[in-house]
């Protein structure tokens, strides 16, 4: 009954609907119609404005012009002067105003007195023209303008305008005409654009035709037109009419403007059915639409009546279904529930009564979060959303119920999918707490018993009646090389063969005795196990029969454990003890021991000993370019290599990292040791294969001798390490002996590295700028930015501390504050309001490879406010050629930044060009060593011209360093090097010295407070 109800409802609605919309479409209809005219109206509107304003001059002139001529006429001095000037000063004004054609002065019996065009006029008499007649027969001054007529003087078609002269008693003396040509209005007239079917014409204010389009469907312009003439009467301003349509003519919209000053009027006529055939297609294409619409709707209201009769037949059908299913359900021995995507419950069986208390009416419509609760909703809120989104979920759930027992319920959740998407989820939680506590008992069982058997330190292997395994322990898998899944079933004595351990002949498993006897068996003595890979294993213990409750045999158990491991074990910790786990070559402690033997021994026998300390060359580089497994595979072949010259009574040592000490015993003349020592130069020499890479390493060795350089190994051991740094500041590769001065050297450089970790602290760390020179110009273009260390008030030289901040690491940070300050100094001093002077910081090869550089340089840049363009990072190419490809990706982010990058010491590496096409160069700085030796030595000169030539062909700057006199700048620019440093020009500056030094040379640097002092 509801469902017929709503059926009736809902066809009253659709035909109301329908109803509306074909309303709804009329309104529309007419709104679009007036507003079709409105827009008709207004455009008809502008065109007469328009007209009428070029209209309302063009009259204006015409009409001074007649005044004027009216006053000239009454002029006293204009009518005494001679003929040619009297006629120049009436008729001159025409020539000024071209607008009218022809001028004439007509007595009062029609005679023309006097006209434009000659000085004497023709005889003719003008008194049959309308506008003579009018102004004749009326007493006002007012302009007329005449119907057209055909010029006596042109003969073309003419409109006049005329204005009365009166004499001094004001009775009608004669009139002054001024005419147009017609074709001059008809020009303006056709000159505008109209829409088809539109007709525009100017006629007088009683309706005579003066130019334009004649009246549609007329067969003339002068006929008779249609309408009153009091019809297009009224204001100035635009008005409208609509004329209905006549026995041959249809309907007309005519628009008129009455020009204000002026007795005519503007008329533009056009058919209604060009303004309304756009609105009559937009009305039948809505028509059309509304009626398929209104169709539509009432079809759609039909269809959806017989869907909703055929609804109900099925949802009767559904709910017997339901019930059934709704009986099935609420007897399952399980909780079932169904919850839609906002996780609201829209189905729950009476067991969730039972179980939690919750009456299934009471939970229709909840959340399951509001249900469970915060604490236990966050708990299992993964496995919601993992269901949620498609995935089945299987969790235990422990619970107490109403009876406050502990339960485990297994909660599963299925998720409800519907073309493709996850519609609800279905729910089931089934009890298994008596299941959970019979796998917790036998789990307990059989984890105690595998905890105990695999914590034990013996071997433990259990068998089966047969004798075929069913166990190993881990310990039992390590000596018999079996695993324990792969060695089940398989007989006792193919896992574990036991043999004599002198004879090597098989001995009887002790476990086929053990199920033999039915008793514990003990291992015969000297027993061995022979493992999978054949290694063999002294062991000792017994086996023993396994029995059930009933005393019935199941199998046997043998537990037996290595003796020979802990004695081979012993052996190994002795030797990794004592020996590098890398290389295998004694370690520091067995090199100690066995040069304080040798020592003794050359002691006794009166000859000397040699340690040297041996370190590769650049080895870090390896590491990070190659990773560490590189390095560690470069260091083992190193050892191997060096293995080959060394003679069995000397010994080589690894102390760590990549340095090598070398101790040479028996030695009669001190220069054996640099004999040897050559050897293992040249050994290194040859390149070295790792994973695919040939590297080409050097090492730097140095030398110490007993008993000349000390008397016992520590002492021998630091001065060839400070040897092997002489020998690495000598330029590597290469060895050096231990010298007393090197001895004081290395005090003195311990002294400074101490001293440098707190010199930052102590600011005695400061940086001076030595000024770069355009010798062309005499300007700046640019600073060098140089650090420089003041301990204890003296200057230390970069020379002497450089070395030593990049031995210890310090370089990062000194260079880190040196890169800060000079961005704060430049910001400060070189940045002018209209352009910025670079200053250069020089980097080292640790600051390059530092993983922070770059995230210092954007922080010094940020932090000082200075434009990347003005910062220039200056690395030396011997830095480059280290570590090509580290150093182009690190010097690409730099370029990112804007910052430009300079080559220091070009020239002097290792003289290899094809890196400039790969790198991002700026600046290519000649070393000062080219500089110094270019008169002296003519090679040097060529190198000087070639690094000019190179660095113009690849579009980089140049400068030159080094420059202290003017002979070396004057050759420098002839030779096309204009930006220079040196002494020359300045010694290093102070930052105040270089602000007066920039000021002074760069005007424009002058920032505004310091222009005014």
């Amino acid at each position: 009954m509801l469902r017929s109800l709503i059926s009736r409802r809902l066809l009253l609605l659709a035909l109301i609907l329908t109803l509306l919309i074909g309303g709804l479409s009329a309104y529309l209809a007419r709104a679009d119609f007036e507003a079709t005219w409105a827009r008709a109206d207004e455009r008809d509107a502008h065109v007469l404005i328009s007209m009428g304003q070029q209209l309302d001059r063009i009259f204006s002139v015409a009409d001074i012009t007649l005044q004027g001529l009216q006053s000239d006429l009454h002029d006293p001095l204009v009518q005494k002067a001679a003929p040619p000037l009297k006629h120049r000063l009436l008729f001159g004004r025409i020539h000024d105003r071209p607008v009218i054609s022809t001028l004439l002065v007509v007595d009062s019996e029609g005679r023309v007195t006097a006209e434009a065009s000659s000085l004497v006029p023709k005889a003719r008499n003008l008194a049959e023209r309308d506008y003579f007649r009018a102004q004749r027969d009326t007493n006002e001054d007012a302009l007329f303008v005449s119907a057209p007529y055909l010029s006596k003087i042109t003969g073309l078609p003419a409109v006049g305008l005329s204005r009365r002269l009166n004499d001094r008693q004001g009775q009608f003396e004669g009139v002054v005409v001024g005419s147009f040509k017609q074709s001059f209005l008809q020009g303006l007239i056709d000159s505008v654009e109209l829409d088809a079917g539109a007709t525009l014409w100017l006629e007088r204010s009683d309706g005579t035709w003066l130019a334009g389009g004649p009246w549609p469907d007329s067969a003339s312009a002068e006929a008779q037109r249609p309408w009153p003439v009091q019809a297009l009467s009224g204001l100035a301003g635009p008005g409208h009419l609509h004329w209905p349509a006549g026995p041959n003519t249809p309907a007309r919209a005519v628009s008129y403007l009455n020009l204000k000053d002026w007795p005519v009027r503007l008329v533009l006529a056009r058919s209604r059915g060009s303004i309304e055939a756009a609105w009559w297609r937009r009305t039948a294409w809505v028509a059309g639409v509304t009626v398929l619409l209104m169709v539509g709707c009432l079809g759609m209201a039909v269809l959806f009546e017989r869907e909703l009769r055929r609804r109900q037949r099925v949802s009767v059908k559904l709910s017997h279904a339901e019930g059934h299913l709704r009986t099935i359900l609420n007897h399952l021995p399980s909780l079932v529930s169904y919850w839609d995507r906002d996780w609201r419950n829209l189905f729950a069986n009476h067991l969730h009564r039972d179980w939690f208390g919750l009456l299934p009416g009471f939970m229709r419509g909840e959340r399951l979060p509001d249900l469970l609760g915060p604490a236990m909703a966050r708990r299992y809120g993964f496995y919601l959303d993992q269901a949620m989104a498609g995935q089945a979920q299987t969790f235990e759930w422990p619970v107490r119920g109403p009876d406050q027992v502990p339960r485990t319920l297994l909660v599963s959740l299925a998720p409800d999918r519907r073309a493709g998407e996850v519609a609800g989820v279905f729910v089931q939680i089934v009890d298994i707490s008596e299941r959970k506590q019979a796998e917790a008992q036998v789990f307990e069982e059989k984890e105690r018993f595998r905890v105990t058997l695999s914590s034990i330190g013996d071997a433990v292997i259990t068998v089966d009646v047969q004798g075929r395994v069913t166990y190993l322990n881990p310990v039992a898998e390590l000596m018999t090389g079996w695993r324990n899944d792969l060695a089940q079933g398989l007989a006792v004595e193919v896992v574990m063969p036991i043999v004599h351990s002198l004879e090597g002949t098989p001995v009887r498993s002790p476990v086929r005795l053990a199920l033999e006897l039915q008793k514990t068996v003990g291992l015969a003595a000297e027993s061995a196990l022979v493992r999978l890979d054949g290694q063999r294993f002294d062991i000792e213990d017994s086996a023993a029969p396994i029995t059930d409750r009933h005393g019935d045999i199941i199998g046997a158990v043998m537990v037996f454990h290595d003796i020979s491991e802990m004695r081979s074990m012993a052996i190994r910790m002795a030797h990794l003890a004592q020996h590098d786990a890398l290389t295998g070559l004694p370690n520091r402690l067995l090199l100690h021991e066995r040069a304080q033997h040798a020592i003794e021994q050359a002691q006794r026998e009166g000859r000397q000993v040699a340690v040297m300390y041996l370190d590769l060359d650049r080895f870090k580089m390896v590491n990070d370019s190659l990773g560490h497994e590189a390095g560690d595979r470069l260091l083992v072949d190193f050892s191997r290599r060096l293995s080959t010259v060394i003679r069995h009574t000397d010994i080589l040592s690894r102390q760590g990292g990549d340095e090598f000490v070398v101790l040479q015993t028996g030695l009669s003349d001190p220069s054996q040791a640099g004999q040897l020592a050559q050897k293992l130069l040249r050994l290194c020499a040859a390149p070295f294969l790792v994973n695919g890479h040939e590297l080409n390493v050097s090492a730097s060795i140095g030398i110490s001798l007993f008993p000349g350089d000390g008397a016992s190994f520590d002492e021998l051991a630091k001065h060839a390490d400070a040897a092997l740094y002489a020998a690495k500041s000598a330029g590597r590769n290469r060895f050096h002996y231990f010298t007393r001065e090197l001895g004081v050297a290395a005090q003195q450089r311990l002294q400074q590295e101490q001293a440098l970790k707190t010199a930052l602290l102590n600011q005695e760390i400061y940086v001076e700028y030595q000024p770069k020179i355009d010798f062309s110009s005499d300007q700046l273009v640019g600073v060098e930015a140089l650090v420089r260390w003041r301990r204890q008030g003296q200057v230390v030289s970069p020379a002497q501390f450089i070395p030593v901040a990049e031995e210890s690491g310090q370089i990062i940070e000194i260079g880190r504050h040196v890169l800060r300050t000079a961005c704060r100094d430049a910001r400060r001093v070189l940045v002018g309001p209209l352009h910025a002077v670079p200053v250069a910081v020089n980097v080292s090869i640790r600051q390059l490879t530092d993983p922070s550089f770059v995230g210092d340089l954007q922080s010094a840049l940020a932090e000082s406010g200075l434009p990347g363009h003005a910062l220039e990072i200056e690395v030396t190419e011997s830095v480059l050629m280290q570590n090509m490809e580290a150093a182009a990706e690190v010097l690409g982010k730099i370029k990112a930044l804007g910052v430009r990058i300079a080559i220091d010491d070009f020239g002097t590496g290792y003289s290899s060009l094809a890196y400039l096409a790969s790198l991002p160069v700026d600046v290519l700085k000649i070393d000062k060593f080219f500089v110094d030796a270019y008169a002296t030595h003519p090679k040097n000169m060529a190198v000087i011209t070639a690094i000019i030539d190179l660095a113009q062909h690849l579009q980089l700057e140049v400068i030159a360093e080094g420059v202290e006199t003017r002979t070396q700048a004057d050759f420098l620019l002839a030779h096309g090097c204009r930006c220079m440093q040196g002494y020359y020009f300045s010694r290093p500056l102070s930052l105040p010295a270089l602000q007066d030094y920039a000021e002074r040379l760069n005007p424009e640097l002058l920032t505004p407070d310091r222009q005014a002092a």
